[in-house]
């Protein structure tokens, strides 16, 4: 969702109008330097990500990783990589995160249909 959210903020809208170069959008003649945009979201998520993970370690919140199910008794399970493991905690806090979903529409599997993901994956510009 954040980098999604980098996009979005960084469309030079009125307010933001002078600072939109820092973004890779140039007004004049509507210029977009994709590879500017592209480093600015990476960057973004990066910077983002890494200042939430610090502040839930300030905060002494440990942190794992997987697919988390919630159990009665203030238990979750949590599926990981390297196997499933069943936790107890007085406090739990799942972030869900997003995943696109492909509508079942006539042609949304031929070549050129992008979810979000594979969109804001490319590292150049789709041609029209």
């Amino acid at each position: 969702m954040i980098d999604r959210l980098t996009y979005i903020e960084s469309g030079g809208h009125d307010p933001y109008r002078n600072l939109a170069s820092r973004f890779g959008i140039f007004t004049v003649g509507a210029v977009l330097d994709y590879g500017r945009l592209l480093k600015y979201r990476r960057d973004t998520v990066s910077q983002l990500s890494q200042g939430v993970e610090r502040l839930l370690k300030a905060n002494g919140v440990t942190c794992f990783s997987g697919r988390g199910t919630l159990l009665p008794w203030r238990k979750v399970r949590v599926a990981a990589a390297d196997g499933e493991m069943v936790l107890s905690a007085g406090n739990v806090l799942l972030a869900a995160g997003a995943k696109p979903r492909m509508l079942s529409l006539p042609g949304m599997g031929l070549p050129g249909v992008l979810d979000s993901d594979r969109l804001l994956a490319l590292e150049e510009l789709p041609r029209a």
